[in-house]
């Protein structure tokens, strides 16, 4: 299946995947890749996201190290992974929909178009990213909670990938102070990417992970925590048929709280973003889809 590697100012075609790691090097933009549908036409773009640097991981290992929240998310990814530039959005959805069948969602009269998919229940998001893997050969599927903050985060350390304060329009959030702030959701790459290229991260709309969840929010940050919270996503005392989700991101109509990234405060990282409970039939006009495709 071919493949379009997009360049800075340059478009090619390659026929087999052979993009070199991305780099950590906050001056080179990771390269973006956009896989050619079966059915004709491309997915959506993703970015291959800077894999852990050797530092990262010998921090957890050393007890002497003080390590950020950035660290011990990064030291965690230990494979290469692409996620999708933007949030998936209508145009991108319809394309699903009208191949197999299924029912367009609503917009809540806002429009489509490049505005992201709202009103899709996360049984919905987990068939999009199937049919992405049937009809690219490539293995897509929804980012994991450390997938996505480590490509949220971008290799900064402040509670925005800008920084430490909010300011204004941003992002779309009930107090971004943006034209659509508290209204409705933004098109797709309406504010600046992160240093990664990647768009709306904070804000606009919530977009669910592959994880289950539980409602304990805290977790202690320790050379063990990376191994505590896969425990913690993989018990079965907590979920059947993953009864609870973990979202991501925030929404249009947030406040400024939960569009923080992972607090570190006292020795302890704070997972800000609720839960989505019955993640089968949930829908809303705040909960949308970003995908990650394996390399």
């Amino acid at each position: 299946m071919k493949k379009i590697v997009i360049g800075i100012m340059v478009f090619a075609i390659e026929v087999s995947y052979g993009a070199e790691l991305a780099s950590e090097d906050p001056d080179v933009q990771p390269p973006v890749i956009v896989d050619e549908l079966e059915i004709g036409g491309f997915g959506p773009e993703l970015v291959v996201v800077p894999i852990a640097s050797s530092k990262g991981e010998n921090c957890i290992a050393d007890e002497t190290c003080v390590e950020t929240i950035t660290d011990i998310i990064r030291s965690m990814i230990t494979k290469e992974y692409a996620i999708s530039k933007y949030e998936i959005t209508f145009d991108d959805y319809e394309v699903f929909s009208e191949a197999t069948g299924r029912e367009l969602p609503e917009d809540n009269g806002w429009g489509r178009g490049s505005r992201p998919v709202i009103f899709v229940a996360w049984k919905d998001a987990l068939a999009y990213a199937d049919w992405l893997t049937d009809q690219t050969g490539f293995t897509y599927r929804l980012p994991s909670v450390i997938e996505w903050e480590h490509a949220a985060r971008a290799g900064t350390r402040t509670a925005y990938w800008w920084g430490q304060e909010l300011g204004v329009n941003r992002t779309n959030c009930s107090d971004c102070r943006s034209r659509w702030s508290h209204l409705k959701t933004a098109p797709v790459g309406s504010f600046p990417a992160n240093p990664w290229g990647i768009h709306d991260m904070h804000g606009n709309v919530g977009e669910f992970t592959q994880d289950c969840a539980m409602r304990k929010r805290w977790f202690s940050l320790t050379r063990r925590f990376p191994v505590k919270l896969n425990k913690l996503s993989a018990e079965p005392k907590f979920f059947r048929n993953c009864e609870w989700v973990r979202l991501k991101g925030s929404t249009w109509n947030a406040t400024r709280d939960s569009l923080v990234l992972w607090k570190f405060d006292r020795g302890r990282a704070y997972m800000e973003r609720p839960v989505v409970t019955y993640p089968e039939r949930y829908k809303g006009a705040a909960i949308g889809i970003r995908v990650v495709r394996e390399m």
